[in-house]
């Protein structure tokens, strides 16, 4: 018995039709490339909103709780309060603006410890002191924010928004 062999006609893409797919392929890049790229913005924009109303409720439950401290114990301060087992700086009732103070207790992570973090920046030489939380992008400095403590007691904190580009 005779065997019948085939060979195989199977061949890989001819170089036109590479050329091709190259082609297409380097379209579609150069059209969805852009439109990914300015989804950054409108992200640290929301990002920037987000964070501004994680303060204000770290710094009104900071608040309440020093309250009902001063309330409960009869204590005269709230420089120091526990807060879900972390000790959270405390200044005029409300979180002070340092890295152990606002930014601990919004629950804000430096990009020393999580790539997506903040950079924060501590003001304790000016009165009151202050601390700037920025959203990093390819533009430094163009999302901000400013915590500032109270001025004066009984007084709220001062949070606002210092640098909205966001680019």
């Amino acid at each position: 018995m005779l065997s019948k062999h085939r060979l195989s006609t199977s061949r890989g893409f001819t170089l036109l039709e590479f050329a091709v797919v190259v082609t297409v392929v380097g379209v579609l890049m150069a059209v969805a490339v852009p439109r990914l790229a300015d989804l950054q913005t409108p992200a640290r924009q929301s990002q920037l909103k987000s964070t501004l109303g994680a303060l204000r409720s770290a710094a009104a439950l900071f608040h309440a709780q020093c309250v009902t401290r001063l309330a409960r114990d009869g204590s005269n301060s709230c420089a120091v309060l526990a807060v879900e087992g972390a000790t959270i700086e405390g200044a005029g009732g409300y979180p002070a603006a340092t890295l152990k103070g606002i930014a601990t207790m919004a629950g804000l992570r430096t990009n020393s410890e999580t790539e997506s973090g903040f950079v924060l920046s501590e003001r304790r030489n000016e009165t009151p002191a202050a601390l700037v939380i920025e959203i990093p992008g390819p533009t430094p400095g163009g999302c901000r924010l400013l915590y500032r403590e109270p001025a004066t007691p009984g007084a709220a904190p001062d949070i606002e928004v210092i640098s909205t580009p966001c680019n």
